[in-house]
């Protein structure tokens, strides 16, 4: 009898063994699409990265994939994305994240930097996304500019034919009228275009200004040049631009986009839907400058730092020393 019960409770602790061991965690996928590989794409990734690793302890594969801003390599991508069932689609950028949810009906989406209308989204069946805006008032930016450079009356405005681009230009152009400015609207189709197309900054302007936009801020170095021979400052929306040469920038953090990303994206791998997660909207705004740039290209760096100073600014200094 005893043999017996030693025997069962042998095959008791046997079983609890077998069927109480924690089986090993499943590596998540995430697929991260960028629209153009740029400074300010490289920061919001790498964000990213170290923030997830911070905030989900499971195993996670992260996939980065560059569409070289061609829209069918977009297409592609995402395609790929979807046919491989990826736990988490993570595009950057408004474009990108239409097409996404176009094309991807059960995986969750996240899209970073990206004005997206989730409640419009939520109105259609498989819906499964949530997003991150990061843009810029452009009142903050041109009310903060004209404080730097109250005499400004000319500024040309050099930006792509983005689709999400051309609401902003009719934003800035209309906050410009107001303090007097008038703006030189030059339109690059392609980034080749944009060196003969900055040969044509009238000889009037005062200061050349981008925005967060993608085909021109990767062609940065060509306009910090011309900025430089002009001796006019060249202004940016990003920090990723400011390391690459522009006199400076009113904006939020690339490398912060990613981080508040990676903490939804860590929600959703824990089980919250996407859709349940509202939109992040980033409203902390710094001054990047970059010192060595703004002196070639004739800002006055005392009144830029003390109107930032005065505006409760955080300021960066990216350059220069």
């Amino acid at each position: 009898m005893k043999k017996i019960l030693l025997t069962l409770v042998t095959l008791g602790f046997i079983s609890i063994n077998i069927y109480g061991e924690a089986q090993p965690l499943q590596t998540k996928t995430i697929g991260i699409l960028v629209p153009l590989e740029h400074q300010a794409m490289t920061e919001i990734v790498s964000g990213f990265k170290q923030e997830l690793k911070k905030k989900y302890s499971g195993p996670v594969n992260v996939e980065v994939k560059n569409a070289e801003h061609d829209i069918n390599l977009e297409h592609s991508i995402l395609k790929q994305f979807s046919d491989r069932s990826m736990d988490v689609v993570a595009p950057i950028g408004t474009d990108a994240m239409e097409m996404s949810v176009a094309m991807i009906k059960h995986t969750p989406i996240i899209g970073i930097a990206a004005d997206f209308d989730q409640r419009a989204c939520l109105s259609h069946n498989n819906c499964h996304a949530t997003d991150i805006l990061d843009e810029v008032n452009p009142s903050d930016q041109i009310r903060y500019i004209h404080q730097v450079m109250p005499n400004l009356k000319y500024l040309t405005l050099i930006h792509s034919a983005d689709n999400k681009i051309i609401p902003e230009v009719i934003a800035v152009k209309k906050v410009a009228a107001l303090y007097g400015i008038k703006v030189q609207d030059l339109m690059a189709q392609e980034e080749p275009e944009l060196y003969v197309l900055s040969k044509n900054i009238d000889k009037k302007s005062q200061a050349i200004f981008i925005l967060k936009d993608h085909m021109i801020v990767n062609a940065i170095a060509t306009l910090t040049k011309q900025a430089e021979a002009l001796k006019i400052p060249l202004i940016s929306s990003d920090d990723g631009s400011v390391s690459g040469g522009s006199a400076f920038a009113i904006g939020v953090r690339e490398r912060q986009i990613g981080i508040v990303a990676a903490d939804i994206t860590a929600k959703v791998l824990q089980g919250t839907a996407a859709q349940d997660i509202p939109m992040q909207r980033l409203t902390h705004y710094h001054v990047f400058i970059n010192k060595d740039h703004a002196l070639k290209q004739g800002v006055n760096l005392q009144k830029l730092e003390s109107i930032a100073h005065k505006d409760g600014y955080n300021i960066v200094y990216l350059g220069g020393k």
